[in-house]
């Protein structure tokens, strides 16, 4: 972290929601921060020429103490017209205080000060500050001409030319200021003019997100009721007496029905996702038929690929945990389904290992491995992005909306989760699962603890105490089908 994330961190500067107001406030501290240490550097020259503490370091540390509070304030109010005046006064202030006592008058050293002020007032209040700002200046500057006007000419110029030179010297601070404040306003007035239009086509494009995605929720939940009615009815239809093509007909329809209705569910499932209406339950389950459920839908798949798919549990695996069943479920089942549809041979490899954290809950990791087509390591940041796949050619071949992983990576996310990945082009992937689960009953003790009964779904089940891959991914073999 660099120190000015550190100041911002302070300030609490994360609270500030506009763009606009956050390039306000770090001009703020910046200028003052600035400020702060030309005034630290002035001190050590002071103390050089004079070989000693004057009054001159007593303003310098005063004014430095104010320009600190002044930052500090950030903390609590964001009273920008306050700062622009508090550093406005400050610079012409000590512009007068070392120019006035000594009679020293103008002095085009003091130009840069007045072109910080014009900035200073551009950053934190905008053109309108910034032109008050240059009034001021241009006062302080023929005031200060007037001042020099008082000043014998001294022995090396008359009267006539002393006075022609002060007047230039003012006239050319006065030009150098005013084409200053020209500029820093109109710059100061289009950076403030474009925060302002950004934030508000941000603001559209943040409602019209959620209009579209109260919509999809909307039409998602009309699509399901009629699609229940379709796949209700041809339920009923394949149980009476049909012939075989009659049957074959029926059975597309409830196939086809069964996918639709797995497509409207990712979809509302995301709407909700996206509009942070998606509520879990706390509910007791066993992790052994969460897994078996999730793999049953596409057991049918599998079997038509020739696809073998393998479960491997441990035999100290906790028997019941409190959870959302139906989420963790969901989320396992995109996994599976997507290793099914990307893998053309060899078989699935799924799973489970439970370890007790030091705030007593149990670490779950659901991995599934395949032997499929894989994806390029370039590639492999781009799968959980929604609406997205890796190419064209494949959405072609394998269908899909490309919400699958989106919806499993926001459930997971809500749970406290996460699903990581990894995969090689033609080598097959790993995705596991990774979340947080308290045991329903704390006084279990899993080494003792029987494996819980796996019902009949067709699926291979191993009782192993080999450990499935963890989210970080270190395959003990250079391949992943191994």
């Amino acid at each position: 972290m660099t120190f000015l994330e550190k100041v911002e961190n302070y300030l609490n500067l994360d609270r500030i929601n506009t763009a606009g107001e956050l390039v306000r406030a770090r001009a703020v501290y910046v200028i003052g921060l600035i400020f702060v240490a030309t005034q630290l550097v002035n001190m050590f020259s002071l103390t050089y020429s004079y070989r000693g503490f004057t009054f001159d370091h007593v303003i310098s540390i005063t004014v430095s103490i104010l320009v600190i509070t002044s930052i500090y304030n950030l903390r609590y109010k964001l009273n920008f017209p306050f700062y622009a005046i508090l550093f406005s006064f400050l610079i012409i202030i000590g512009t007068l205080a070392s120019a006035v006592p000594d009679q020293t008058g103008i002095n085009s050293a003091l130009i840069p000060f007045f072109v910080l002020g014009c900035m200073a007032n551009g950053f934190i209040c905008g053109t309108r500050a910034v032109a008050i700002f240059c009034g001021f200046g241009l006062v302080t500057i023929w005031y200060l001409y007037s001042v020099s006007m008082g000043v014998p000419a001294g022995e090396l110029l008359d009267a006539a030319k002393f006075g022609e030179r002060n007047f230039q010297r003012a006239f050319q601070a006065s030009l150098a200021l005013i084409m200053v404040g020209v500029v820093c306003g109109l710059f100061s007035h289009n950076l403030h003019e474009a925060f302002t239009n950004l934030e508000s086509s941000l603001a559209k494009a943040e409602e019209s997100d959620r209009a579209k995605t109260q919509f999809l929720a909307n039409m998602s939940h009309e699509l399901r009721t009629p699609m229940n009615g379709i796949l209700g009815v041809s339920e009923v239809l394949l149980e009476t007496d049909l012939d075989v093509e009659q049957t074959e007909l029926a059975a597309l329809i409830n196939q086809s029905g069964e996918t639709l209705l797995t497509l409207i569910s990712d979809v509302l499932l995301f709407s909700q996702i996206e509009s942070n209406t998606v509520r879990l339950s706390e509910e007791k389950f066993n992790m052994v038929d969460c897994i078996n459920n999730a793999a049953l839908p596409h057991r049918v798949l599998a079997a038509q690929k020739k696809l073998k798919i393998y479960m491997s549990i441990p035999p100290n695996l906790p028997q019941s945990f409190i959870g959302d069943e139906k989420r963790i479920r969901h989320a396992l089942s995109s996994l599976i389904g997507n290793a099914v549809k990307f893998t053309n041979e060899g078989r699935i490899d799924i799973s489970v290992i439970a370890t007790p954290t030091l705030s007593g809950v149990q670490r779950v990791v659901l991995s599934v491995k395949d032997t499929g087509i894989g994806i390029s390591e370039e590639k492999l940041p781009i799968i959980f992005e929604r609406f997205r796949q890796i190419d064209e050619t494949r959405k072609r071949l394998y269908g899909g909306t490309g919400l699958g992983l989106t919806v499993a990576q926001g459930l997971l996310n809500l749970m406290g989760g996460n699903i990581s990945a990894m995969s090689r082009e033609g080598d097959g992937s790993i995705f596991a699962i990774t979340v947080d689960l308290p045991l329903a009953d704390t006084a279990q003790n899993p080494q003792q603890m029987p494996r819980a009964a796996v019902p009949e779904t067709g699926l291979e089940t191993r009782s192993e105490t080999r450990a499935a891959p963890t989210p970080a991914f270190r395959p003990p073999h250079p391949s992943l089908s191994s």
